[in-house]
């Protein structure tokens, strides 16, 4: 192997890679990533995902396999000067590898690649493409609500299916840990309709949603255990689904609220966070009393310190109060977006459901505390 990179190039793509080998594992290949000679392509993997990516700007390749130390080739990487090149020769496939930079010379030892695991896809059994700017901004708005549960692991994720909605099929993306539920949706693209119900676990939609970013269009396959993803930069990421049923989550969203308030998001937003300032640890409960067109949001701790502040709300239905935790409600505004979002609500005891005013396609879900 005897290989010229652009060092600009390779960076990136040992920035994707990178992230998914593990720093410390019993098995010590899995703290390499896989070079694949001819086009050079870079591999990592811990089992439950993998990832890829191909580097342009190469020259005088041969084809030929090896794995090295896959963090510490990122980090020698990232210290060499912007715009060089790279070069990384080996002369057998047991020894190590030789990387010149200018005036920097590093010497790597290899493992064979027979020993890298083969993390097979398997048969696909839907394709379709989506905007990657959009699926990055679907995750980003419901991935707050995922659950970290170790007894509850289908909770762990999101759920992406496809539903049937008045203007067509829906791409559906839902999260809840119990305590509040983030849905939203999109058109179906074409391909997706009649994709089973998968559960993308939250370590990969974190990598999925970096890699969406920086894409026009991608393109996903799944089956009912597995989800690539790829893109036009030669980026491929590949993940095992979370085994287990989602909850019927349509049962948390109540159908009898009947009170509506419509209000300012970011001025809610700022008086939850200026009231929760004196809020202990774990301890984020507030009041909201809905009353004459306005709304006083409270919040006492252990310590018998209390803050108040009033914000003007145009509200439909008899005076009420209603607690929930002003962190989750944080949040929700966050995630909602928009100059104002609408609150429907039941009795006091009553899930509240949040939906930004100018998007349909948006649902927000907190379940309340009593104060």
């Amino acid at each position: 192997m005897d290989i010229t990179l652009d060092r600009d190039q390779l960076l990136i793509a040992l920035g994707v890679v990178q992230r998914i080998v593990p720093k410390k594992s019993p098995v010590p290949v899995l703290q390499n990533i896989l070079l694949d000679a001819g086009p050079l392509t870079i591999t990592g993997t811990d089992f439950d995902m993998m990832g890829s990516a191909v580097v342009e700007g190469q020259a005088g390749t041969s084809a030929q396999r090896i794995t090295i130390p896959g963090h510490t080739l990122y980090d020698i990487v990232r210290k060499l000067p912007p715009g060089g090149a790279i070069n990384a020769s080996l002369k057998d496939e047991k020894g190590p590898l030789v990387i010149k930079c200018g005036r920097s010379r590093f010497t790597l030892q290899t493992l064979p690649a027979a020993d890298f695991p083969d993390f097979s896809v398997g048969d696909m059994s839907h394709h379709f493409s989506i905007s990657g700017q959009m699926l990055a901004k679907l995750i980003s708005r419901c991935e707050f609500a995922m659950a970290t549960d170790e007894q509850r692991h289908y909770l762990n994720g999101i759920y992406l299916h496809v539903v049937s909605g008045q203007d067509g099929p829906m791409l559906r993306l839902v999260a809840t840990d119990g305590h509040r539920l983030a849905r939203l949706e999109v058109p179906a693209p074409e391909g997706a309709e009649g994709m089973p119900g998968i559960i993308v676990p939250s370590y990969f939609t974190a990598e999925l949603k970096r890699v969406a970013e920086a894409a026009g269009d991608i393109d996903v396959s799944l089956s009912s255990n597995k989800i690539r993803i790829s893109n036009n930069k030669g980026i491929v990421l590949v993940s095992k689904l979370i085994d287990g049923n989602f909850p019927d989550y349509e049962r948390v969203i109540p159908a009898g609220n009947d009170r509506t308030v419509v209000i300012e998001r970011a001025g809610l937003e700022k008086a939850v966070d200026r009231v929760l300032t004196i809020a202990e640890a774990k301890a984020h409960a507030i009041k909201l009393a809905f009353a004459n067109d306005r709304i006083e949001i409270t919040h006492r701790n252990q310590n018998a310190d209390s803050s108040a502040e009033e914000i003007d709300a145009a509200f439909d239905g008899q005076a009420m109060t209603v607690g929930f935790n002003g962190r989750y409600l944080l949040d929700i505004l966050g995630a909602a977006g928009g100059e104002r979002i609408i609150a429907r609500l039941g009795d006091p005891g009553a899930p509240g459901i949040f939906l930004p005013e100018d998007d349909e396609s948006a649902l927000f879900v907190c379940m309340p505390m009593r104060v």
